[in-house]
């Protein structure tokens, strides 16, 4: 089921506000003169109605496509500019809930981990699984990261508290 509700408002439309205590003292600067409260909905991507939704994530350096991660096993990637906001590709793949997800560098590529005891790596341009690699002991696995430098490397979190390395993706 994909239902979407969509207000014509422009992205990122905030509306400043006399007393934002909380923005001043995120930004660290007792003297910010403009302060900002979020202002209305831009839109709301609700395909993932029946299972919770651990992860909501921006591409690197694109405000304009995000990606979220579901207990139902599937991850969105979305594209918000050109309006309407759609979804672009459901990966689908893994059997249990996807518990994690990160973008590489470049966002050509996301990698997930998921209850079914598996990493997957995607192409986001196709939506396809490149590669699956199970744990090796079967454990679930609940988070992943691409090493910063090297996206051939990804470091994966799993229950009873593992870390583990992957290498050649």
């Amino acid at each position: 089921m994909n239902r979407a509700s969509y207000e014509d408002k422009s992205p990122g439309s905030v509306v400043p506000t006399s007393v934002a205590e909380a923005s001043r003292a995120m930004a660290g600067d007792t003297t910010l003169s403009e302060n900002y409260a979020f202002a209305g909905m831009y839109h709301i991507f609700d395909q993932h109605v029946d299972e919770a939704v651990p992860k909501v994530q921006f591409a690197n350096d694109d405000k304009n496509r995000l990606a979220c991660c579901s207990l139902d096993g599937t991850i969105s990637v979305c594209q918000l500019v050109p309006t309407p906001p759609a979804v672009l590709r459901v990966l689908r793949g893994h059997s249990r809930g996807v518990t994690d997800f990160a973008w590489s560098l470049s966002n050509d590529v996301i990698v997930s981990t998921a209850l079914d005891a598996t990493m997957r790596i995607w192409a986001t341009d196709s939506g396809k699984c490149i590669r699956e690699i199970p744990d090796p002991d079967g454990s679930e696995l609940l988070c992943c990261t691409f090493q910063p430098m090297n996206n051939n490397l990804t470091v994966v979190g799993r229950r009873g508290g593992a870390v583990l390395r992957e290498g050649q993706c």
